[in-house]
């Protein structure tokens, strides 16, 4: 199989999977439901607070993007009855994460 990767700036369609995105905590996004499909912009930076997709040691999410002021990475669900999917990495956890775009 031959896989095309977009340009920087490019949009490109990607399947979801999964409860994660289910929102309550803000009301004026999008619902992104399980099996939904949806837009995203190819970056590699992101805004605080901004849903993206990102590659942490090859494992795909969709999470909303919230750096701390301790250096530390919060990927946070969206879905209050998930905090559970959320992914944490501290500024020491040698872990390897990747923004892959912007949920548009």
């Amino acid at each position: 199989k031959q896989f095309i990767i977009p340009q920087q700036g490019a949009f490109f369609k990607i399947f979801l999977r999964g409860e994660g995105r289910k929102s309550r905590l803000h009301p004026e996004a999008a619902l992104i439901l399980d099996c939904s499909i949806v837009y995203v912009q190819k970056t590699e930076e992101l805004k605080p607070n901004e849903i993206g997709i990102f590659s942490v040691d090859g494992a795909m999410y969709c999470k909303r993007y919230c750096p701390q002021a301790d250096g530390s990475l919060v990927l946070k669900s969206d879905n209050p009855e998930r905090q559970d999917a959320n992914v944490v990495l501290t500024a020491d956890s040698g872990s390897f994460v990747k923004v892959c775009g912007r949920v548009v």
